[in-house]
């Protein structure tokens, strides 16, 4: 059982601060007015040092009618004051779900807690990724004496809780905390490759993405609430166009209204069903459609239905304020000043930043994640840099496609690297069985036929590494029939391989070892866990055969980039470069720099982004940006470079065909 102690004296005040400045680790948990830190109002904090133990510091109290008030009185700075020196000193400190908690103490206090080098929640993710949550409720089914703790505050305001129940509840949070340290960390210190990997990127990731998230990015509000009512407009009228072409009046969230103007009024062919065997409605099988058969009806229910999901995903939510309770839950939030607060979510299997799922890894509807952006200009020129910033925005090129060539030690494509060719040309020019010369020549003229053949090499190139069947991207080729289109795309598919010949024994080679060992190690040192890989069920053994090649090539390029942003903020921080890091969005870092610092910061990160990580030999290239404002035109430096917006592999943690 835990034993709670109420720090509510002077004499078990001084107690408090004598072992946090004594003990070289312990862990920490505040309580507070809400899961939004920079709305959160602190009414205490938890710590432990030892198994078993907690104590919990109470900074306000509840009264009726009153509401808050500081629990110390006239001695609360003094409280707060000896706090602040306890957070900065040199212990070893630790939180579940750190970035909540030291986001929550900066915009309480104005500062954040120093040395914290274990969030128990991260912890667990990297040492257990196959599990589907990581909260504090999961983990205390391991332990007899803490399990389902957390029903005794079900449905009830932490904040107005009396103090007495209150201390019980926080003790339990640190106290499961700490047993986790201590029950896992070992686990982590004896593999070399994670134990660097959480040291040196998971934690200071954290950090920086809880600066990032608390100081948020600008918008143009004027221009987003413009934008709002341009795209109502465009609704409105494609609605019409529908209405008019089809006699339905149609709400394309419906999957049965849609699927019923899809295949029974316009008699368009069933290209899929969902696990229901009814026609399928889902975005890939209406691009599919797209591609086979040429309706404007159906072209117009496409766009309808993108522009509507940005509408109401993106910008209604940017227009969001924070102020308002009800919208802490519904998208990105927006402060008085003109900035809103991203949501970035840090657990997956592979280590990609992502949205949609809480970081405990619970369902959530949450998804304040700027990599959410949709890529249409008229979107991304909402986003402003800080005030007499400029935007500098850097990516890097044809990552997952370098990742590969390292991994698969394809000579070709090293070579072709080294020699910064256009790889998109070159892989192009191997499916239509042509020479890169003659290919990147018609494409630097603007000739179609290789403008196409070098697009058609972007679409599918990653497609068939990713182990995509025959006939998947049959409908890109030409053919006067579907055989014909086939027969092209399983020759051209054919050619690409024997070209870069060395992609498929990697392949194999890889599948065989998570097959013998139950596990694959990426080249950043995640394990991933393959217990489907060995299923005598068909379909879930290729679904996690397509898992393993995936993750292989995603997921080391996600820490390459996460890498990259982690050592720039260093540069950033030391050298005190009026600069700070403002998103991630897959292969990309954006920032915001004076412009008299510009320069200086592209140089940098240019530095930075082709030094090569985690043992790749693959030549690294980064491509950098300067605006002013987030929209790819209206470059202000001549060092500014056209935006090349390639899309390798966009299947996520491999779920996705």
């Amino acid at each position: 059982m835990t034993d709670s102690r109420t720090i509510d004296t002077q004499e078990k005040l001084d107690w408090l601060f004598e072992n946090l400045n004594d003990k070289p680790t312990w862990v920490f948990d505040i309580e507070g007015t809400s899961l939004e830190p920079t709305q959160n109002k602190m009414i205490g904090i938890g710590f432990s040092w030892q198994r078993n133990q907690g104590a919990y510091l109470v900074l306000r109290k509840y009264l009726p009618i009153i509401g808050l008030s500081d629990f110390w009185g006239p001695k609360q700075q003094e409280v707060l004051a000896r706090l602040k020196e306890a957070l900065l000193n040199l212990s070893f400190k630790g939180a579940h779900n750190a970035k909540y908690d030291t986001a929550g103490i900066f915009c309480e206090l104005g500062y954040y807690p120093a040395n914290v080098t274990i969030d128990t929640m991260l912890l667990l993710a990297i040492l257990n990724p196959d599990k589907m949550s990581f909260s504090l409720d999961t983990a205390s089914f391991e332990y007899e004496d803490l399990r389902g703790y957390k029903d005794m505050v079900k449905g009830k305001e932490l904040w107005k809780l009396p103090i007495k129940e209150l201390t019980e509840y926080n003790c339990r949070d640190v106290d499961l905390t700490w047993r986790i340290v201590e029950d896992n960390l070992p686990s982590l210190e004896q593999d070399e490759q994670l134990s660097y990997l959480f040291s040196e990127l998971v934690m200071p990731l954290c950090h920086l993405l809880t600066k990032m998230e608390v100081q948020g990015i600008r918008i143009d509000q004027q221009y987003a609430k413009k934008l709002h009512v341009e795209l109502y407009g465009e609704l409105e009228i494609l609605s019409k166009e529908i209405f008019e072409a089809t006699g339905v009046k149609l709400n394309v969230r419906s999957h049965d209204q849609l699927s019923h103007v899809l295949y029974s009024v316009l008699k368009l062919p069933i290209l899929g069903k969902t696990d229901k065997k009814k026609p399928s409605t889902s975005k890939e099988v209406l691009k599919l459609l797209q591609k086979k058969v040429k309706n404007p009806v159906l072209d117009k229910i496409i766009k309808y239905r993108s522009l509507a999901a940005s509408k109401t995903a993106f910008v209604d939510s940017l227009l969001r304020p924070m102020d308002r309770k009800d919208n802490l839950d519904k998208g990105y939030l927006l402060d008085r000043r003109g900035y809103i607060h991203g949501n970035y979510k840090m657990i997956s299997k592979t280590g990609r930043l992502r949205s949609g799922r809480s970081d405990d890894g619970s369902e959530s509807e949450n998804s304040r994640n700027l990599q959410n952006t949709p890529r249409d200009k008229r979107f991304r020129r909402v986003f402003l840099p800080d005030e007499g910033h400029l935007f500098c925005g850097a990516d890097y090129a044809q990552l997952e496609l370098r990742v590969l060539a390292h991994v698969c030690k394809d000579g070709e494509l090293l070579r072709a690297f080294q020699s910064d060719y256009d790889p998109h040309c070159l892989v192009g020019a191997s499916m239509a069985g042509l020479s890169y010369e003659e290919v990147l020549d018609g494409y630097r003229k603007g000739v179609q036929r290789y403008v196409d053949i070098r697009n058609l090499s972007k679409n599918i190139g990653f497609g068939w590494v990713y182990m995509a069947g025959d006939g998947r991207f049959a409908y890109l080729f030409p053919g006067r029939s579907d055989k014909e289109k086939l027969n092209n795309e399983i020759a051209a598919k054919e050619r690409y391989f024997d070209r870069f010949n060395r992609i498929i024994p990697w392949r194999v080679s890889a599948i065989d070892f998570a097959r013998k060992n139950g596990y694959i190690r990426l080249l950043s040192g995640r394990v991933i866990p393959t217990p489907l890989i060995n299923s005598e069920d068909k379909r879930m053994r290729s679904h996690a055969e397509k898992q393993c090649v995936n993750a292989h090539i995603q997921g080391p390029a996600s820490d390459l980039t996460c890498m990259s942003g982690v050592q720039l903020d260093d540069w950033i921080t030391a050298n005190n470069i009026p600069a700070r890091v403002l998103n991630f969005i897959h292969d990309a870092i954006y920032t915001s720099v004076k412009a008299d610092y510009a320069d200086q910061l592209v140089a940098k990160k240019r530095e930075i982004m082709e030094t090569p990580k985690f043992g790749i030999t693959t030549k690294m290239k980064a491509d950098i940006h300067i605006w002013d404002r987030w929209e790819g035109v209206d470059a202000v430096s001549e060092k500014a470079v056209e935006i090349e917006e390639v899309e390798d592999g966009e299947i996520e943690d491999g779920e996705e065909e």
